[in-house]
């Protein structure tokens, strides 16, 4: 691996990290927003305690952000898009328009909001992929190199 490709890939590296603790942040803020959980899950904790993320190296050039949270998190998510028994006996499954603007009704009025990951998790990938291809600028570079250097000195 060359210096430069090297610079580069911490880059990446740190755009990452940045990324995951803000979103990280923005996660657990609308869980506490929300008030989704407030019982422990199996492991002790409760979701908004849970959430964590890291970073690995992946290919030549690249990483990878994942992240980690129970499962019952995205149910709690899931749930939300599902409809009512009472209403599917109502309308059935022919009637799928009919069906679908009477769950969006019954949302609006009846249902907590529980949607909390996929809003905040893809709404702000635009942040990671604008960083990614415009930060990496030649003055960053150079920042980035003098703090490299700085140390062995």
């Amino acid at each position: 691996m060359t210096e430069d490709q090297y610079i580069e890939f911490q880059f990446v590296e740190q755009a990452l990290k940045k990324f995951g603790m803000r979103l990280q942040d923005i996660l657990v803020n609308d869980i506490m927003e929300k008030d989704l959980v407030s019982q422990k899950g199996t492991d002790g904790k409760h979701l908004k305690d849970s959430i964590s993320f890291v970073v690995k190296k992946a290919g030549t050039m690249g990483g990878e952000l994942l992240f980690y949270f129970p499962d019952y998190g995205r149910f709690i998510e899931i749930r939300y898009h599902k409809p009512t028994a009472n209403t599917m006996k109502a309308f059935g499954k022919q009637n799928h328009a009919l069906l679908t603007q009477h769950i969006n009704s019954i949302k609006k009025g009846r249902r907590k909001d529980t949607r909390w990951y996929s809003k905040n998790a893809y709404g702000h990938l635009n942040e990671l992929i604008g960083e990614l291809m415009y930060g990496f600028t030649e003055a960053i570079r150079q920042q980035m190199i003098s703090q490299l250097i700085t140390p062995y000195k």
